[in-house]
């Protein structure tokens, strides 16, 4: 009895200190408005996350269709926004599989992107996209930026809104056609770091993580469970 106790007491403990960096599930809502003919709020709510069940394509458990209705010519629309979405070719809109209020992506690569797509704005009018980012969403050696499509900046890339820096980014519309901002995702690799940039023109996220490479941590889980083997086993030689 007292060897199968103790036992368990290691495999809990193995079970306390490891963490498994690999992969981190989050959801951040964001909003998109603007104001209408008679000064009334419009918006659409989208939200962007990972999860590690999920994939780049449609997946119903995870995502959800932008249930666009056509517009209606007595009243004035003022808002269309949507994550532009993988099509999946079980289901029978295609179109509605490409416009997506909630687009959930698999485990995190060096590189993941949300496109957003707005339209349907009159020129002139300001467009407020804001986020709510939850605290720990981001890893030591990551960024996440909403990058404006249409804009470049001074140093000829374009425009980009750090989300850990910011809660909005606000653009005008020019009436002239459907707006295209990123959600990007990025995550320091060797061969970033050894260029000296991450992308975007403001350096490079240097990782925090110095601990062992996940080979190096499989080790020490597999030492950490079976050494209470180990350990009953010099017992019995000591009562012996």
């Amino acid at each position: 009895m007292k060897k199968v106790t103790l036992y368990a007491l290691y495999i809990l403990l193995a079970m306390f200190f490891y963490n498994d960096d690999s992969v981190s599930a989050w959801q951040i809502p964001i909003e998109v408005s603007t104001v209408n003919s008679e000064n009334a709020k419009v918006y659409n709510r989208l939200v962007a996350g990972v999860e590690s069940g999920a994939t780049d394509n449609f997946d119903n458990m995870w995502d959800t269709p932008a249930l666009n209705t056509s517009p209606d010519p007595a009243n004035e629309s003022g808002l269309t926004a949507y994550i532009l979405g993988k099509p999946f070719s079980t289901l029978r809109d295609s179109d509605a599989a490409t416009r997506l209020w909630k687009d959930i992506r698999g485990p995190v690569s060096d590189l993941t992107r949300w496109d957003l797509v707005i339209d349907s704005v009159p020129e002139g009018r300001s467009v407020v996209v804001s986020w709510s980012l939850p605290q720990g969403v981001l890893k030591a050696g990551e960024r996440l930026v909403l990058q404006d499509d249409d804009m470049v900046g001074p140093d000829g890339k374009p425009v980009a809104a750090d989300l850990i820096g910011k809660s909005n980014y606000v653009f005008v519309s020019n009436g002239e056609g459907a707006k295209r901002l990123s959600l990007v995702l990025s995550k320091e690799t060797k061969s970033s770091s050894d260029s000296g940039g991450s992308g975007f023109g403001c350096g490079t996220v240097k990782s925090q993580n110095d601990g062992p490479p996940d080979s190096g941590a499989a080790a020490v889980i597999v030492i950490i469970i079976f050494s209470p083997l180990i350990f009953i086993r010099m017992l019995r030689r000591s009562f012996c």
